[in-house]
């Protein structure tokens, strides 16, 4: 257990055996350490704040027997990412090829949660019967101030997935092409800055 207010400083790689539930005000210092969860979302956050400082990485599970995100907000939790890399569907994620509705998510918001996201490389890799997405947001409000997106150009992976009631912001940050489309989904996406090498006006809904 993380005390309320506590600071993590990563000082060796680290893999957990199941999610590491936030709900208090917790700060995780990656410091070019790598964390991952063996079998399911690394960071699960339902109340208070996480924000995530350095370099380090976080990964989502490898072994694919469920949906793997590396951090997911959902109730009244709240994210703040500074920097570090985020990687999903990587190292085995064929063995999950026949599961249609799996998922492989670098960042998922649900709820009323609020992610804040300032820097930092998110990189999924979408293959057949897994959609990945570097962002996925089905509730909540996402604000993207900077930060590398990869949703990877191949069978199913996109940068920035807003479903229905869900409200992404976009200020900055660096959005590489992908197959499927760089923004995607039915919920409010507004585009006020960034670099993007896929035509943001051509959004699919």
């Amino acid at each position: 257990a993380i005390a309320k207010g506590g600071t993590v400083t990563l000082t060796e790689d680290i893999i957990l055996e199941s999610s590491c539930v936030i709900s208090n005000d917790v700060t995780i210092n990656l410091n070019g350490k790598s964390i991952k969860c063996a079998s399911s979302d690394v960071f699960v956050v339902t109340a208070g704040t996480l924000t995530i400082n350095g370099n380090g990485l976080v990964y989502g599970s490898e072994d694919n027997s469920s949906s793997s995100c590396a951090v997911w907000a959902k109730e009244n939790g709240m994210v703040v990412i500074n920097g570090g890399t985020y990687k999903v569907g990587h190292d085995g994620a064929s063995k999950a090829a026949n599961q249609a509705n799996w998922r492989n998510d670098c960042i998922y918001a649900r709820d009323n949660a609020k992610i804040t996201i300032n820097g930092g490389e998110f990189t999924c890799n979408g293959i057949e019967g897994i959609t990945a997405h570097a962002l996925w947001a089905t509730a909540g409000e996402t604000t993207i101030n900077g930060g590398t997106f990869n949703g990877k150009d191949n069978y199913n992976g996109f940068n920035v997935d807003a479903e229905l009631g869900a409200v992404v912001n976009i200020n900055g940050g660096k959005f590489l092409p992908v197959h499927s489309g760089s923004l995607y989904g039915e919920g409010t996406i507004n585009v006020m800055g960034g670099e993007f090498f896929d035509d943001p006006s051509a959004r699919v809904a």
